[in-house]
Formats: structure tokens, C-alpha cells, sequence
């Protein structure tokens, strides 16, 4: 079993998994929902080489505290959310980031 590369320390308000929703599921009475902001899902998963449909944590307030388990590539993209690292782009996260 693989170990995860992150491990949420703190959600904070608002954190949550999300994707493109199920748009064109309505009439069967499924709510369209995914993230709020598309562009900016859409855009992380595009540096990061992830399929557009690919699930990103979207971080909807403050307070979230991510820490890093194993060495990956991150994207952070949206509003300025006074982040530790830079915004729309991909960096190398390292364990213990």
C-alpha cells in the first residue's frame, strides 16, 4: 500500500475534494456541484499534467495546514490566499513542507 503524499493537519473552514461537478446529470435530479472555481481547477490540473477531470482540494477560506509525506508536485492557483509558496504554478514539495 502506497503511503499519501499529503496529510491534512488542519482543514481549516471550507477545504474540500473537488472536480468538474456532474454537469448534464440534473434532469436525473444530481445537483451540477464541483469547484467554484473551474478556471483555477482546470489550470492546476493543466501544470501539474493531470487530466482536467482530476479531483484538487479547493481551499475555500483559511486555515488549512497541509503537510507533505512523500516528495511530490503541487500547484496552488485561485485568489491570493497568502500562501507559503507562489501562485498559479508548479513546485516540488519535499516531506516535512
Amino acid at each position: 500500500m502506497n503511503e499519501p503524499f499529503l496529510k491534512v493537519l488542519s482543514s481549516g473552514l471550507g477545504a474540500a475534494f473537488q472536480d468538474q461537478g456532474r454537469p448534464g446529470w440534473r434532469r436525473f435530479g444530481v445537483p451540477t456541484s464541483g469547484a467554484m472555481d473551474a478556471h483555477a481547477a482546470a489550470y492546476a490540473n493543466r501544470l501539474l499534467g493531470n487530466p482536467p477531470w482530476a479531483a484538487v482540494v479547493e481551499l475555500l477560506l483559511h486555515g488549512a495546514h497541509l503537510q507533505v509525506r512523500q516528495e511530490c508536485w503541487l500547484a496552488l492557483t485561485g485568489a491570493d490566499l497568502c500562501a507559503s509558496h507562489p501562485l498559479w504554478r508548479a513546485f516540488r514539495a519535499q516531506p516535512g513542507d
